[in-house]
């Protein structure tokens, strides 16, 4: 008896050893692999970081070939996800792309970056009204978030709802003391919306929260140039222009814009020199205009944009010879353009080239059938030939094409005031009925 419990002890301790032993071993199983879980997500991480280098390089073949391996290592990163979805998009694979981006909302559904980048896949499919309302989403998850609010903003402007962007803007402005998007972004929504002033002071602020950025700098001239503020656009435009041209280098301001991309503002400066030439022609500050003028066309001689400016300057210095080869070359290099025409059939008419001008306002009636003004060029021409008949027809035609046209009614009205000044009464014999008295006057037989 005694033998039987000393034997069934042992096996009972030995069972008990056992049963101990397994749960040791299944809890340091459990623990490595929880280690190596840990691990692989580690790796991960690294891989996503290379991967969102290459992508930011634009190297998209690297930048998959890592991404695929963090996402062996860890399928259900989300942030994975996203980036390849950005990456099918850039491959203009948008179904991968949305397929990707659904599995990271699975991941995580409050996840902001991922209603932005559905946002884009939708405005890449020009489906503008998700993509509002994933960019909505996405600023309402991450409200600090600026790039979220202007791919909102955008989103209405490309929808022509101008007045409801410019609100939403104008709302998270304090929300964003130092942004120079949004600033920018508002100036433009103010500028199409005719805001001249309001537009330039949001360019100014956005000038200074960009540091002064170059093309911001442009940018703010040219808003002030519009606004006829051409003295204050002059002094930000000049040191900017001079400065440009010495370093030999383009006014550039990288920004993110919806659809993914790293796009860059480019100004050159021969635009910037070119907005400075016609803000000293509008203050009369001839000699400026020209000066800055002979430099960008000595820069770039096929610049018809400063060549017609020039001939309209060296017009106005009543230098015929000089406006006259301004204008023959515009023409040459923009005659495509009836505004090209339009300049030189008045630079012609002014030094008495009557035929010249005549050509060009007709090219410009051809080319714009629309706008009077070239008609009344025409008239001009043809009543400064003595060529009365064919000037009326030119002013009656651009009446046609504008009823309200100030300048051609005045131009018929005095044409024909003149004509029935000269010409004298006409001259007939008195017939023998003259003088008798009428039948409607009642005195019929």
């Amino acid at each position: 008896m005694r033998q039987w419990i000393v034997t069934c002890l042992a096996g009972l301790t030995f069972a008990c050893g056992c049963a101990q032993g397994t749960g040791i071993l299944s809890k340091t199983q459990k623990a490595s692999e929880e280690a190596h879980v840990r691990w692989n997500k580690v790796r991960a991480r690294v891989k996503l970081q290379l991967a969102q280098a290459q992508y930011d390089a634009q190297h998209l073949n690297e930048s998959l070939r890592e991404l695929e391996e963090a996402l062996s290592l860890d399928p259900d990163n989300a942030d994975a996800c996203i980036l390849l979805a950005r990456i099918r998009l850039e491959q203009n694979r948008i179904p991968d792309a949305r397929q990707a981006l659904e599995h990271a909302a699975r991941i995580q559904p409050d996840h902001a970056e991922a209603a932005y980048v559905a946002g884009i896949v939708a405005q890449r499919c020009d489906d503008w009204s998700t993509a509002l309302s994933c960019y909505t989403r996405a600023a309402g998850l991450r409200p600090a978030e600026a790039d979220y609010v202007a791919a909102a903003a955008e989103a209405l402007m490309a929808m022509n709802r101008a007045p409801e962007a410019l609100a939403l803007i104008e709302s998270r402005l304090p929300d964003f003391d130092d942004d120079a998007r949004l600033r920018f972004l508002s100036a433009q929504i103010h500028s199409e919306l005719g805001l001249s002033d309001a537009a330039a002071e949001r360019m100014r602020q956005a000038a200074r929260a960009a540091d002064n950025d170059r093309a911001i700098q442009a940018a703010l001239g040219l808003a002030l140039a519009e606004a006829g503020r051409d003295v204050e656009a002059v002094g930000v435009l000049a040191p900017l222009y001079h400065a440009m041209v010495k370093s030999g280098a383009t006014a550039a301001k990288e920004r993110n814009q919806p659809g993914g991309d790293a796009r860059c503002v480019t100004v050159s400066s021969a635009a910037v020199g070119l907005i400075l030439a016609r803000c000293h022609y509008q203050l009369a500050n001839l000699n400026e205009a020209r000066r800055c003028l002979a430099d960008l066309i000595g820069r770039d001689p096929d610049d018809a944009q400063a060549w017609l400016l020039l001939a309209r300057v060296a017009s106005d210095q009543n230098d015929g010879s000089a406006a006259s080869e301004a204008a023959e070359n515009a023409v040459r290099l923009a005659g495509h353009h009836a505004a090209t025409h339009l300049v030189a059939a008045l630079i012609w008419l002014r030094d008495n080239e009557l035929d010249r001008a005549a050509d060009a306002a007709k090219r410009a009636a051809t080319l714009d059938r629309n706008d009077p003004t070239s008609l009344c060029l025409l008239g001009r021409a043809r009543e400064a030939a003595g060529l009365d008949q064919q000037a009326s027809e030119a002013y009656a035609q651009a009446l046609v094409r504008d009823p309200r046209c100030e300048l051609a009614r005045a131009l018929l009205d005095r044409l024909t005031a003149r004509s029935e000044k000269l010409t004298p009464p006409p001259q007939h014999a008195a017939s023998p009925t003259e003088g008798a008295p009428s039948f409607e006057e009642g005195n019929a037989p």
